[in-house]
């Protein structure tokens, strides 16, 4: 279990990588391209040191539940809801993590689209406003 100083430097960092992230935008997503046998191929999207990092980060921040099956959560409406409801940033951010194991290319669309940086902002958010 980790203090409340080991916690927060998590936070930091996640927050630090965050801004890294988006300034790395566009990140170049997946593509289907011809081989050299006639055979079409999927190559995967482009990731980060700094992306694969956060990600880890999110999941030891607790921000994605284990418990959330990512086929139940309709993103469209957890993303309205994240100024309100401080359960649709971690619904959002698990659906973005766990559904680019099914989805290859699903997170890259997420985070050049801001929304998964956004979410995780939510989540801050809503956790400073819980320890004033």
């Amino acid at each position: 279990m980790r203090g409340p100083k080991e916690k927060q430097a998590l936070w930091d960092e996640a927050t630090f990588l965050a801004e890294v992230i988006d300034g790395q935008i566009p990140l170049d997503g997946p593509k289907i391209e011809e081989g050299v046998d006639g055979v079409l191929q999927i190559l995967g999207g482009v990731s980060s040191d700094e992306l694969e990092r956060f990600v880890q980060l999110l999941y030891s921040l607790e921000l994605v539940n284990p418990r959330v099956y990512f086929g139940d959560v309709n993103p469209d409406e957890a993303e309205r809801r994240m100024a309100d409801d401080p359960q649709a940033a971690v619904e959002l951010i698990t659906y973005i993590v766990r559904a680019e194991r099914f989805n290859e290319g699903l997170l890259q669309l997420y985070v050049n689209q801001g929304t998964l940086t956004r979410a995780f902002r939510s989540a801050l958010d809503w956790r400073t406003r819980s320890t004033k």
